[in-house]
């Protein structure tokens, strides 16, 4: 039963259940995106899923700030998950393998459209909501602390690139 301070999920999300893992995982053939350990949805979904995300953390809904975090699946399994940590000032941190090593040299254009956030939970967050909303933003990339950033991009076909880069800080 849905709590009636939790919001509503867009119609078009289309949200797998746990019920459902199983026989998802048996089809590993696309990439997948779980948001909370809960709530997972397929990865030309990402919008949808880093929205449910969002919207989940602004409204403090249970299940998803029992385990702030967002993991991305791939053809072979658990590879990199993006959560929040700590209480008092809570920051966000990533980890795991990268999906997508590099972007692809057509994609350097992006470069100028481009947005860089910390990764205290405001300003991540607020990256986040704009990457998600905003077409003119092609890349985003949140610092994770030293030498360390997590580069979201959208590549022309409509799905989300992501990789996790542990060398230079700088884009």
């Amino acid at each position: 039963m849905r709590n009636k301070n939790q919001p509503t999920p867009p119609a078009c999300a289309s949200k797998l259940t746990l019920p459902l893992l199983a026989e998802r995982r048996s089809r590993m053939d696309e990439r997948e995106i779980q948001v909370s350990g809960l709530e997972l949805f397929t990865g030309k979904q990402w919008r949808e899923a880093i929205l449910h995300f969002l919207q989940g953390m602004l409204a403090g809904t249970d299940s998803v700030t029992y385990r702030p975090k967002i993991a991305f699946f791939d053809g072979s399994g658990y590879d990199l998950t993006f959560g929040l940590l700590g209480k008092e000032t809570p920051v966000y941190y990533a980890e795991g393998k990268t999906l997508n090593p590099r972007l692809d040299p057509k994609d350097w254009s992006l470069h100028h459209a481009q947005l860089i956030v910390g990764n205290k939970q405001s300003e991540a967050e607020w990256g986040l909501a704009r990457f998600v909303n905003d077409d003119q933003v092609k890349l985003l990339v949140i610092r994770l602390g030293s030498y360390r950033r997590l580069t979201l991009w959208k590549k022309d076909d409509g799905e989300l690139g992501i990789a996790i880069d542990y060398r230079d800080s700088n884009p």
